[in-house]
């Protein structure tokens, strides 16, 4: 790959990856602007999980609540009604413990995440796990 450009020489790979789909290698999106990546972890911030998503309906907002009481009080109640979702989701203060046993330490921020989203956030959403 040269400037962000695939030309197939003979050292390179066709492989690289793209998680939003759009032909270009992550890392040039990045670099280019195209994408963000706040956490700095080389992965564009669109394809991270949306944490306090825990519907999975693409915002972060009061249609969460229900789902995330679901979450920490019957993990697997939830995951049956949210199979699609990344149960990262609702790891709220980043710290790695998300799932099942429940981390009431997600209440709190979770608290104020919607606060801060009582309109909708769309995702990734403001808070971006490292």
């Amino acid at each position: 790959m040269q400037h962000c450009r695939v030309d197939m020489g003979a050292d390179e790979s066709p492989y690289f990856i793209d998680c939003n789909n759009n032909g270009v290698p992550d890392a040039c999106d990045i670099a280019e602007g195209t994408s963000e990546d706040c956490t700095g972890n080389g992965i564009p911030d669109e394809c991270q999980p949306c944490v306090g998503d825990l519907n999975c309906d693409g915002t972060v907002g009061f249609g969460d609540i229900n789902p995330f009481i679901a979450y920490l009080s019957n993990f697997s109640l939830w995951q049956e009604a949210f199979p699609d979702c990344d149960p990262v989701v609702g790891d709220i203060n980043c710290d790695g413990s998300y799932g099942d046993p429940p981390d009431f330490g997600d209440i709190n921020p979770f608290v104020a995440l919607m606060t801060q989203c009582h309109e909708d956030c769309s995702c990734p959403g403001p808070v971006l796990c490292p």
